[in-house]
């Protein structure tokens, strides 16, 4: 049978059934790479694609992030058999034809104006057919990674403190020390930070804005709290806001030169 281009099943075909045009992990709440979540995906193809990088073992976060950041054409049974199951529990009518097309064998036009090195249709019949079977990381419930950035006044009480393993506690001494740890670290979506009792204005400080940034470009939860005992000052909280924000401003997109020179 073949999948044309306006045919539901069709891999690139923009379904309106409100999944796409958002970020994947919308589709697949249970994927664990943080940038993968974050990809805006349009139709099955790029939903697949994404799944397939993110459960790509034998690749490091490094390879992954390289393929997410590109136009890519990456492809595996695996990763469109993910994005079929998240559609077809989202969409009556895409739910309707992978029922029908069980058990049929298709051929595909092609998928990008320039030749893949798969066979998408046998893809998308391998795909249907093992529907029911799917198992692997993708599908367990895992803990995101949460980032606890702490200032050195805490550096006693963490060390007392047991946290989960999905919790990262890092205690940082100085502005330079947290910048270059926001550019050491996995990327990681979701930050709880305690400023520190009072804001020095340099260049280090703009770089942690720059790294928060780089974390946080694609969405994430970022909570800052005050130090204990500032919790009453608001004319210094007022004035740190007014400087985070004049900061990001003029220029937290730009690259991070010199960390840890």
């Amino acid at each position: 049978m073949l999948i044309g281009v306006d045919h539901t099943l069709n891999l690139r075909h923009r379904c309106g059934c409100g999944l796409f045009g958002q970020r994947a992990h919308v589709a697949i709440p249970s994927l664990q790479h943080q940038m993968a979540r974050s990809k805006r995906v349009d139709d099955v193809f790029d939903l697949a694609n994404v799944a397939a990088i993110a459960e790509q073992e034998f690749w490091g976060d490094e390879r992954k992030e390289q393929e997410l950041r590109k136009q890519s054409t990456y492809l595996t049974p695996y990763g469109l058999v993910v994005a079929t199951d998240a559609h077809r529990h989202r969409c009556v009518d895409y739910a309707e034809a992978v029922e029908a097309a069980k058990g049929v064998r298709f051929e595909h036009t092609t998928p990008f104006d320039a030749p893949v090195l798969y066979d998408a249709g046998a893809y998308l019949t391998a795909a249907i057919g093992m529907l029911g079977q799917l198992q692997g990381a993708v599908t367990r419930s895992k803990p995101l990674t949460v980032f606890i950035v702490l200032p050195a006044a805490f550096g006693r009480e963490h060390t007392d403190v047991a946290c989960p393993d999905h919790v990262l506690a890092y205690v940082y001494m100085d502005w330079q020390n947290l910048a270059k740890k926001l550019v050491d670290i996995k990327i990681t979506s979701s930050m709880i930070i305690v400023w520190p009792d009072e804001l020095l204005e340099d260049i280090h400080m703009r770089r942690v804005l720059v790294g928060l940034e780089m974390h946080l470009q694609a969405g994430g939860t970022l909570m800052f709290l005050p130090h204990p005992y500032e919790d009453n000052n608001d004319a210094e909280w007022t004035h740190m806001g007014e400087v985070s924000i004049r900061e990001i401003h003029d220029g937290a997109a730009s690259e991070l030169p010199g960390i840890g020179a």
